[in-house]
């Protein structure tokens, strides 16, 4: 995450813009990091739509949505 914020961090744009871009970003990226895992693991019995969105949803909205805004506590606190 911190290498993510650097990079938001550089970009000229307003910092009211940083944290929502910051958060969406990290957001989309533990979503698809938990697409990729569900494409790795899935067996005849995880090849569901279901699976799919719990596979990606609940990285997205933990470590992705809350674990971004306690990032965003700590950094810019």
């Amino acid at each position: 995450m911190k290498l993510l914020w650097n990079a938001v961090n550089r970009l000229p744009v307003s910092k009211s813009l940083k944290h929502p871009l910051f958060l969406l970003l990290n957001t989309l990226l533990f979503g698809l990091l938990g697409f990729l895992v569900w494409l790795i693991v899935r067996t005849d019995a995880l090849d569901t739509l279901t699976y799919m969105t719990l596979f990606i949803g609940y990285p997205a909205m933990f470590l992705g949505f809350y674990g971004g805004i306690i990032t965003l506590f700590v950094r810019c606190a």
